[in-house]
């Protein structure tokens, strides 16, 4: 289980000022066997949303290493295991090992919600009740519409369709698919409802978003 359900937007950056963006996915396995060979680790807790907190230096550091890799590909088979495990040993050691913890704790609130979130993102266009999904990670469907909520900010409705558009967007931007075929594709039954939730979300009919990509990525020929 590997924890990919984070979207962000960069706001700011420039050829003057730069802005570097990382991500890493959390394989949950690799997570545990560093929890087993640690002596000390910080109590696990449940908390609400997203956490964010500042990176101390030993942690950019080792992200640094590890990015490094890219130059000597070489060596990136032997050393960037190494390095992702230390990177999640300062995580764990850092401000966010409660909640790192409390994700990796079998039958914990979390580490149920965690999976009941792959399962989402693994069948988003499929149809499905919440009780199906309740029981499939073993809890009642209120309890996981609590615990989902307070975790994610959403439902699991919510969520998936959330999801859902994230998918067609990519289809539509990246794979240039027409509007109808993303649609469907997500498990869109209603061409209007796609297109309401999809202004809902991203502030723009998906057409209207369409050439403003194009627009944003196609050179000026006239200067």
């Amino acid at each position: 289980m590997r924890s990919r359900s984070a979207t962000s937007r960069i706001v700011s950056a420039s050829e003057t000022h730069p802005l570097l963006a990382v991500g890493m996915d959390i394989d949950f396995a690799e997570l545990k066997e560093v929890i087993q060979r640690c002596d000390t680790l910080p109590p696990s807790s449940s908390q609400s949303g997203m956490s964010v907190f500042e990176a101390d230096a030993g942690l950019l550091e080792s992200v640094v290493r590890l990015l490094r890799l890219l130059d000597t590909p070489q060596h990136a088979r032997p050393l960037a295991p190494l390095i992702r495990q230390e990177i999640l040993y300062r995580l764990l050691t850092g401000a966010s090992g409660s909640r790192l913890l409390e994700i990796c704790r079998n039958g914990s609130p979390s580490n149920r919600i965690a999976q009941a979130a792959a399962w989402i993102r693994s069948h988003f266009a499929e149809g499905y009740m919440v009780g199906e999904l309740a029981h499939h990670v073993g809890m009642s469907p209120s309890s996981l519409h609590q615990h989902f909520k307070a975790v994610t900010g959403m439902t699991p409705i919510q969520y998936q369709r959330r999801v859902r558009l994230q998918e067609a967007r990519k289809s539509l931007l990246l794979d240039s698919i027409d509007i109808g075929e993303a649609s469907f594709r997500v498990g869109y039954q209603s061409h209007s409802q796609f297109s309401k939730d999809y202004r809902q979300y991203f502030g723009r009919l998906p057409k209207d978003d369409v050439i403003a990509s194009i627009e944003a990525y196609t050179p000026d020929l006239g200067h």
